[in-house]
């Protein structure tokens, strides 16, 4: 894809640590509000970026704020004296380490990648010293950031400057041992990279009667797949196994994202989101799975998490997704994606009655009729992928149906931007189509590529020739 600028404004907090003797700074916790930033802070620097609205300028400080809450604000910024380029390359801080976001940070046997950076400027145009008039921290921590800075006060010493910074990165990794690597408390880190402000509606009360995704809202569609134009996408060592993929959106209401894998474990963080799946069928090491080509929501935990825990290519998008007057035979459906200026997928139709239909592989089919989704784990950048080698991880859907119904009078149109080319990959009306409610959980697959490294060759080509897709 063409080379883009992507403007935005980073809230970086780093910790000083030690690593080998070697004085470093980690990167903890950030934020950022442009959200194609934060899929390559995430995935390609080891920084833990979350979606938030910022303003900075020297006039009014420092505002941020996410999902309609404070965090952090500096405010009265005066010049205190001037300074020199050499106090701005000290107060950078010198080489910098993050731990990759992907799941395989958290599989034993594989070797621990860190991400390291340096950023240096190379011009800078105006710096000064600056006296801080008061700083605040959002007290109670829902995102964990004051547990990493006071809450009120001033600090130890501040700087602003205006120029241009030349970032270096590079992979580091080392065999898993005790003592070979700084950690702090999982769950702390959890917190930081992954939720800590989820919503105020928190459980801890069990929930063992109940699926992890509940009461889902689902359209489906069956598209002719253009495999010329799909299989350039497929990660080495995949095949199409079909000539029919499978686009359905889905709203989740609610799912606790904290328990995917089985109806056993304890909730804690609900939340309800929109999510569209890309999916084409696929054969790897014998065996048939569904495959995402692209995944989009309107949720950015469950974004963060999909891709942190299970490698999902998600991407952040605007999702309009109705039943009018409402969800009754013969209501009008409207499904409308975009993300980023981007049209990207378009559903109308209407509502019909409840049918006994079968169950669609990849979507509500469970048992012998089922097929295993696919993930490549992880999506990180391919720094250095024969030692920070993805693997493939399969699940497979358990679900309980409460109806399905036809959808009539369908008309689906397909966006063909460069970062979501559903035009390109598909052609023609849908086959087939419908409706789902249903409630579901996600098990892990067994056999066929569960657990097995990606073919190297040809993986770095396929990670260039994908990367809008993946990131942007």
């Amino acid at each position: 894809s063409e080379r883009v600028s992507l403007p935005h404004t980073l809230f970086l907090v780093k910790v000083p640590i030690l690593q080998d003797g070697h004085a470093l700074y980690e990167h903890t916790f950030a934020l950022t509000d442009d959200d194609a930033a934060l899929n390559v802070y995430r995935m390609g620097f080891g920084i833990p970026a979350k979606i938030a609205n910022i303003s900075f300028d020297a006039a009014s400080g420092v505002h941020i704020s996410r999902r309609g809450r404070k965090l952090f604000s500096a405010t009265g910024l005066t010049t205190a004296q001037s300074a020199s380029q050499a106090d701005v390359v000290a107060w950078l801080g010198g080489s910098e380490i993050g731990f990759g976001t992907g799941a395989n940070n958290d599989v034993k046997f594989f070797p621990l990648a860190y991400y390291r950076r340096e950023v240096h400027p190379t011009a800078v145009r105006t710096a000064a010293h600056v006296d801080v008039g008061a700083w605040a921290v959002a007290p109670e921590g829902k995102d964990m950031l004051n547990e990493l800075l006071p809450d009120s006060g001033a600090p130890v010493e501040a700087l602003m400057f205006e120029g241009d910074l030349d970032v270096t990165a590079w992979m580091q990794w080392v065999e898993r041992k005790p003592g070979s690597h700084h950690e702090f408390p999982r769950g702390l880190v959890s917190m930081w990279r992954d939720f800590g402000d989820t919503n105020d509606a928190l459980t801890k009360e069990p929930r063992a009667d109940k699926m992890a995704y509940q009461n889902g809202d689902i359209v489906w569609v069956h598209m002719r797949i253009n495999s010329d134009a799909v299989t350039p996408y497929l990660p080495p060592g995949v095949a199409l196994d079909g000539d029919e993929g499978l686009v359905y959106l889905v709203r989740w209401q609610p799912a606790d994202l904290t328990r995917p894998w089985s109806p056993n474990s304890v909730g804690v963080a609900l939340v309800e989101y929109n999510e569209l799946w890309v999916m084409v069928p696929v054969k790897v090491e014998g065996m048939t799975y569904m495959l995402p080509l692209l995944i989009l929501l309107d949720e950015d935990v469950a974004m963060m998490a999909g891709r942190d825990w299970g490698g999902c290519m998600k991407k952040l998008a605007n999702t309009t997704y109705t039943f009018s007057p409402q969800r009754v035979d013969g209501a009008d459906v409207l499904a409308d994606i975009n993300r980023r200026g981007r049209d990207v997928f378009r559903l109308t139709g209407r509502l019909g009655p409840k049918v006994d239909g079968k169950p669609v592989p990849g979507l509500d089919a469970t048992g012998d009729d089922a097929l295993p989704t696919l993930f490549l784990d992880t999506t990180q950048f391919a720094w250095d992928p024969e030692h920070v080698r993805p693997w493939w991880g399969a699940i497979q859907g358990a679900s309980h149906v409460f109806e399905r119904r036809s959808l009539e009078a369908v008309k689906v149109e397909l966006g063909d931007a460069a970062p979501e080319p559903l035009r390109l990959w598909f052609s023609g009306p849908p086959t087939s189509s419908g409706y789902v409610r249903m409630d579901q959980d996600w098990l892990m697959s067994k056999g066929g590529a569960q657990m097995k490294p990606v073919e190297l060759k040809g993986y770095e080509e396929w990670w260039r020739r994908s990367f809008a897709v993946l990131y942007m």
